[in-house]
């Protein structure tokens, strides 16, 4: 008997569509059952299919940045401050969002002096309506931009 599950979900296109799959030996194939535009949707209904436990995913703060600047783009230094400083941090889970925002400030800004940048980089935390991000500036030009936000989160495959 093969030990493969009975339904599985797949992105086609811009939908999410949950097949089930027949298996002859080697040979299988599929028949879509379910369809939706939703990625959850489509997983909650796989699992009710396969007779599985269905947990919510739980929202999670996490470190995320963007960057005006490509990275193959970036001068050395930033991508040293990226490299070191900012991906370490990523899908890490955040609970004291000023804390960490302030404390990547501190470590960014004593990297930078590390490497003896010439031109003036100014690294800040600022809020705007609530919502706060560390700013890496240049000449007054926004460079790198790090913030917290809730990501969802499935811990848990198959209970």
């Amino acid at each position: 008997m093969n030990n493969q599950p009975k339904y599985s979900y797949e992105p086609k296109g811009h939908k999410w569509v949950v097949y089930e799959w027949e298996y002859c030996g080697n040979t299988q194939s599929g028949t879509k059952v379910y369809e939706s535009s939703d990625r959850e949707q489509a997983r909650k209904e796989c699992f009710r299919l396969n007779g599985w436990k269905y947990k919510e995913p739980t929202l999670v703060k996490e470190i995320i940045y963007k960057s005006n600047v490509h990275f193959e783009h970036m001068p050395g230094w930033l991508k040293f401050v990226v490299i070191t400083n900012i991906n370490p941090r990523m899908n890490v889970s955040v609970t004291n969002e000023v804390e960490v925002l302030n404390q990547m400030r501190d470590e960014i800004a004593e990297t930078i002096r590390g490497q003896k940048v010439r031109v003036p980089v100014r690294v800040e935390v600022r809020e705007d309506e609530g919502e706060r991000a560390l700013l890496i500036m240049r000449s007054g030009r926004g460079l790198v931009s790090v913030y917290v936000k809730e990501q969802k989160r499935n811990n848990e495959l198959y209970k």
